[in-house]
């Protein structure tokens, strides 16, 4: 055997490595991509977005070989693609189920207290934003409002729409200075915000870092209109 010869077949096999290691890299970067849209299609999650970016970087480059075998061309791409979509589905429901939470439980865990007399209406789900977090809705009037107050040291009541009032705002207008408030850019607005747009609400805050750890909020939000009894309560936890 020549020299040359020698030379291509020792280069042949490292040729050949590269390919499919190119292949798996592209299905890891897409697999991540396509994990992290589909958790950002599910209006709101639960868990750190880099558990959905791990699931998908890590799911995709081993069931996307397994689905294509041997097939090439066409229908080793279509085996790929419905790979993709298998990790997009199973990552859209897992974000889903990721928001679910008692909501007496998530009620207590954010007042300090189980719902009250009088306030109706509860919802809560989980939220990540920067940490975990909490959200509860509910219906309270005033007398039901005070007295929550009164669990915790809240400060002094903040004017969501400005010291101004919401003057000449416009509903959509409202809702967003209700959504910046809140602090919650990637919650379900639909779940949050009441169909008609809260009049004039107001903001209370509770906060104490050394609760971080403990399982107690470290911070607290506290959002009421009095003309609409609703309330959006925003809970940090960590």
């Amino acid at each position: 055997m020549t020299a040359a010869a020698v030379n291509v077949a020792a280069n042949a096999p490292a040729g050949v490595e590269k390919r499919p290691r190119k292949g798996l890299f592209l299905l890891l970067v897409s697999g991540a991509i396509v994990a992290y849209l589909a958790m950002l299609g599910a209006k709101g999650n639960g868990w750190t977005p880099l558990v959905f970016v791990l699931f998908g970087a890590v799911v995709t480059p081993i069931l996307a070989p397994r689905l294509v075998g041997k097939r090439r061309g066409w229908a080793a791409w279509s085996r790929r693609l419905v790979a993709l979509l298998i990790v997009a589905a199973a990552s859209f429901a897992a974000a889903k189920y990721s928001t679910r939470t008692d909501a007496v439980v998530a009620f207590n865990a954010a007042m300090g207290t189980n719902p009250p007399p009088g306030i109706t209406d509860v919802r809560a789900r989980k939220q990540w934003f920067d940490g975990r977090n909490l959200f509860v809705l509910f219906s309270a009037s005033r007398p039901e409002i005070e007295a929550l107050l009164k669990f915790r040291r809240y400060g002094e009541p903040l004017p969501v729409y400005g010291l101004d009032g919401p003057g000449d705002m416009s509903d959509d207008a409202r809702q967003e200075r209700v959504i910046a408030s809140a602090i919650a850019p990637f919650v379900d607005r639909d779940w949050l915000l009441p169909a008609k747009a809260m009049v004039d609400p107001q903001r209370w805050e509770f906060t104490d870092q050394a609760a971080a750890g403990s399982g107690s909020p470290t911070s607290v939000r506290l959002i009421w209109d009095e003309s609409t009894r609703r309330a959006i309560v925003v809970a940090w936890f960590d």
